[in-house]
């Protein structure tokens, strides 16, 4: 046990003089960037030089000779550079002659480690055993830790006296040594367990109930030891037996790793002591299960487990256990208890007990020690959608007393920075209730035709410093990710309005603008003119220079995303895929590309540019020519024949008039029209896809039974294909004389398949498609210009971003009424009175409380009121505040 402290008032003089020693510039800080030797060297001339001739033997001079006196390294070594001795914790010549460069990490880090944990003694305890570790890997030894404390003090009483001009008084010392005897048993124990054998002792133990049990065998066990020693405890072991086996193979490896270096246990202790709680194992349950382990032990070891082995396990299973009881004893509050049993009514009763200023602290964090986990991330992960919701709603209800506001955005938002994300991929249907949060609606309008509403978009917007790449944003992932029914929310509607408004519709006219005078230059010099007319090659040039300009420049933004890592995945082939920009991955946007590659090639491969003649240029003299004609002058009466350049600049008007299509995202209903349309050409294709095959095995038996009869149109599989192609289409009719009954019966059966069949599927569905879009193609035309807004925003500097998120004023605080400020990270807007018809609106949703205002004071619980027809609103509590007004401004 740790000697307690001195008086109480003593314990404040120790942290005064280890922020003394902290404050050392060149001491230890020195000590953990250039190593002990060189501030040896060092020291004489500047450190002693300012403390005086006077003054007593060096603070290092001293910690140097301490370390020398542990370590072996004397005077011969000083000339050595530390580098060829280690430079870093693994730097060590041999396992008792470390560099000084570690031994000064290791020290300096043990004591910045006790300053900062001070007052946390179960953590500063993990952190010795560590560090208590590594000190003995460098071959330090119980007998050597009376001589480091006594140099540390040294250390810190020149600083005192020299430097400080602070006397070092009897309570310094006082302090002092209560400081380093707390440090010196911790550091002892471990130090002591290592001496004594207990990695190797652990190991061999743990050998040798491996080879002599089975996995099995040892399961069984357990499982017979723990029904005896602590019979409720098997409640907690749900998972089938096979999977428990191996569970504790795991558990008594994680043992074994302890004994031979503590640290990776303790990076561990946090989640799996999360992972424990979930499962409903509490601080009391380690001690049965302590003695289960003892007793698996005691039977598969038998006589081997002597005192030796006893204390060996012992030691280990203290550390485990004490570290472990500690996590869920921290990490256990009313929250996660009510997580754990899984109860939405208890979860309800443990946040009305909760102190309002705290409320919101309950919801988003238990603190265990330096570790953090999220009860909301915890309901979310484990499926707990009502729990999940309840936490939620709560965080981000408007609650306000005579003193202030309380609403957990910025708790929600800090803690959750990637929440869009998570619910978007584990539970969607909360993004409604987390989006349903970030608004706020006045009870009344003002002039009788508008209403104050408030949208909460800071964190949805993304701080340009914090994402550089717009996509990254929250409002970014949503867009990537989210399901379609969330884009017609309106608080999706007004951060895209914002954005289209700010930047997003100029940047889009002039990119369609570009495009569009691209399109008629096309059109007047590759279609109305003569394509094949050499007068005209400088204008066709010239549409070619603007193509060549635009691929160049989305080379330079596609670059410029690559490197800025705005990317993504391209999934060619299943299994399959390719990281690309952004910008290509978008098919508009790549279609676009290709077009204006192939228009590039078509202009400047012209034949009249490696031409001299002036006149007309044939297309048999084209070098891309694909026709069968092998004649070099084309006669009048002979039909034309498409080039290979004609047919790309065929290809290119497809593509360049399909780009057109983009310019219907300016209108929402023209944009669905067109989502709907690719929605049933998806529908029609996948049917025509049966119908082929349909095609091609009635065409194959229809050819075997007609084929002697050339002049029905079965004559060969081409033909047969075509002429069912064309009945089913009803071009012409089919010439069935002479058919035999199985020919017949092969064609009817197609018939019934294809026109009957295949046809009024395709109807049908096509029916059931268009009646469901009807529902979704609004969503999805918003995700376009959602889309379209942020291509925008990847398009502006960050210069230009930040501009933008100054201009909104995030960080001032929002009006509720006027003279009555909010919380900030919003933006109010004067929206029409026909928004009080939405289902999203919600009259004035601000809860106001009187009476006693502390944030230490738990909101009062208040059962809400049933809904009244009265206009007036008689019935509601106004003490209890639910919707009643306010007397004085809570600001």
């Amino acid at each position: 046990m740790p000697p307690k402290p001195p008086a109480a008032q003593k314990i404040p003089s120790a942290k005064k003089l280890l922020r003394a020693a902290s404050r050392l510039s060149g001491g230890f800080a020195t000590l953990g960037g250039a190593g002990l030797a060189s501030t040896r060297k060092g020291m004489n001339s500047n450190y002693m030089s300012r403390a005086g001739d006077g003054a007593k033997k060096s603070a290092f001079m001293t910690v140097l000779g301490a370390i020398e006196r542990v370590t072996g390294l004397g005077d011969a070594t000083d000339g050595q550079d530390d580098e060829d001795q280690g430079s870093g914790h693994g730097g060590a010549a041999k396992k008792s002659r470390f560099s000084r460069l570690a031994w000064g990490l290791e020290i300096w880090d043990m004591m910045c480690v006790a300053v900062e944990l001070i007052y946390e003694p179960e953590l500063l305890k993990q952190r010795l055993t560590v560090i208590a570790s590594h000190f003995f890997s460098y071959g330090c030894r119980n007998t050597h830790l009376k001589t480091i404390g006594m140099a540390l003090q040294g250390v810190i009483g020149e600083i005192l006296i020299v430097h400080l001009k602070t006397p070092w008084s009897a309570a310094e010392s006082v302090a002092w040594d209560w400081f380093w005897a707390y440090l010196e048993v911790n550091l002892k124990r471990t130090i002591d367990a290592y001496e004594a054998g207990v990695a190797d002792r652990i190991s061999a133990d743990w050998k040798t109930m491996m080879t002599s049990h089975s996995e099995a065998e040892f399961g069984d066990i357990f499982y017979s030891e723990l029904q005896e020693v602590a019979p409720e405890m098997i409640r907690l072991f749900v998972r089938p037996r096979k999977l428990q086996y191996s569970t504790f193979i795991e558990f008594m490896q994680l043992l074994v790793r302890f004994s031979a270096g503590p640290e990776e246990y303790y990076n561990q202790v946090k989640p799996l002591a999360i992972r424990h709680m979930k499962y409903g194992v509490t601080s009391q349950s380690i001690k049965p299960f302590g003695a289960a382990l003892f007793g698996v032990l005691k039977r598969i070891l038998g006589e081997g487990y002597n005192e030796s082995s006893k204390g060996a396990w012992e030691y280990v299973w203290t550390s485990v256990s004490r570290c472990m009881a500690d996590c869920l004893n921290v990490g256990s509050n009313l929250v996660t208890v009510s997580l754990v049993a899984g109860e939405v009514d208890e979860l309800q009763r443990a946040l009305d007990l909760a102190p309002r200023g705290q409320r919101a602290d309950w919801i988003t964090r238990v603190q265990i020690h330096d570790s953090v986990i999220s009860p909301l991330y915890w309901a979310v992960r484990d499926g707990k959608v009502d729990m999940a919701r309840l936490m939620i709603n709560d965080l981000l209800t408007l609650r306000a007393d005579t003193d202030a506001y309380y609403f957990g955005y910025d708790q929600l938002w800090d803690v959750h920075p990637d929440i869009v994300g998570v619910l978007c991929k584990l539970c969607p249907a909360l993004l409604d209730d987390l989006f349903d949060g970030m608004m706020w609606h006045s009870g009344s309008s003002g002039d009788g035709d508008t209403i104050r509403v408030n949208y909460y978009i800071r964190a949805l917007l993304g701080d340009p410093d914090v994402f550089p790449d717009a996509w990254a944003t929250p409002f970014g992932v949503l867009a990537l990710h989210g399901p379609a029914s969330i884009f017609v929310h309106p608080l999706v509607v007004k951060v895209l309005e914002l954005k289209w408004k700010r930047f997003g519709m100029a940047l889009f006219l002039a990119m369609e603008g570009w495009y569009t005078l691209i399109l008629i230059g096309f059109e007047v010099v590759f279609v109305t003119m003569d394509a094949h007319d050499c007068n005209t090659i400088g204008a066709r040039m010239a549409v070619g220079a603007f193509a060549a300009f635009t691929v160049l420049a989305q080379s330079f933004l596609m670059l410029g995303q690559m490197r800025g890592g705005q990317v993504g995945t391209f999934v060619y082939f299943p299994g399959r895929s390719i990281t690309l920009p952004r910008w290509v991955l978008k098919h508009s946007n790549a279609l676009r590309l290709v077009s204006m590659i192939l228009l590039t090639l078509v202009s400047f491969l012209d034949p009249c540019t490696n031409s001299g003649s002036s006149s007309s240029v044939s297309s048999s003299s084209n070098p891309l020519d694909i026709s069968n004609s092998t004649n070099t002058t084309l006669q009048d009466e002979e039909p034309y024949h498409s080039s290979g350049l004609d047919i790309i600049t065929a290809l290119v008007a497809l593509l360049l008039w399909g780009g057109t299509f983009q310019l219907c995202t300016l209108n929402h209903r023209l944009s669905a029209f067109i989502f709907t349309t690719g929605v049933l050409v998806s529908d029609v294709s996948r049917v025509l896809a049966v119908l082929c095959l349909i095609i091609l095995a009635f065409a194959t038996a229809l050819v075997r039974l007609e084929q002697g009869f050339p002049d029905r149109g079965f004559g060969t599989f081409p033909d047969a294909a075509f002429t069912l192609v064309r009945r089913i289409l009803q071009t012409d009719p089919m010439p069935t004389d002479g058919f035999s009954v199985i020919s017949w019966i092969f064609f009817l059966t197609f018939a019934m398949l294809s026109i009957v069949g295949m046809l009024n599927i395709l109807i049908a569905q096509l029916s059931e498609t268009v009646a469901a879009l009807a529902l979704r193609s609004e969503a999805f035309a918003i995700l376009n210009r959602i889309h379209l807004a942020l291509e925008a925003e990847t398009m502006l500097s960050l210069s230009k971003r930040r501009q933008i998120w100054t201009e909104l004023n995030l960080h001032e605080n929002v009006p509720f009424d006027e003279g009555y400020l909010g919380p900030s990270g919003g933006i109010q807007c004067i929206e029409s009175s026909s928004v009080m018809l939405h289902p999203k609106y919600v009259k004035d949703r601000l809860i106001r409380v009187r009476g006693e205002a502390s944030p230490l004071l738990p909101w009062p619980v208040v059962e809400k009121p049933e809904e009244s027809e009265d206009e007036d609103g008689e019935g509601e509590d106004e003490d209890a505040g639910s919707q009643a007004g306010v007397d004085d401004d809570p600001n």
